[in-house]
């Protein structure tokens, strides 16, 4: 696998991030994860190869507005949401912002 390759995870909870980083890198996966969809839009570089694992409901910025704004600046990272609040609503709009 390319060395460039890898997964990023935005969490804001920390047990959670934590367990799926761990679980990704026993695979021999290369992860990157992060606090907040803020921290991850101010360290991602678009030229980097990978896909992101992102939370729906963080304070801030949260998984659908990051989501939103990745989609409305080309960025076309591919992307699974996750959350423990999910609903209808929600998920049509992540489908509908190319989750």
């Amino acid at each position: 696998m390319n060395d460039d390759v890898k997964v990023y995870i935005v969490d804001d909870d920390c047990d959670m991030r934590n367990s799926i980083q761990w679980l990704l890198e026993s695979v021999n996966l290369r992860v990157c994860a992060y606090e907040s969809a803020e921290r991850f839009l101010a360290e991602y570089s678009d030229n980097r190869p990978g896909c992101l694992l992102l939370d729906v409901r963080m304070p801030g910025m949260g998984g659908l507005r990051l989501l939103e704004y990745l989609q409305s600046m080309h960025r076309h990272l591919p992307v699974i949401m996750f959350t423990g609040y999910g609903d209808v609503e929600m998920a049509v709009r992540a489908l509908k912002a190319g989750a």
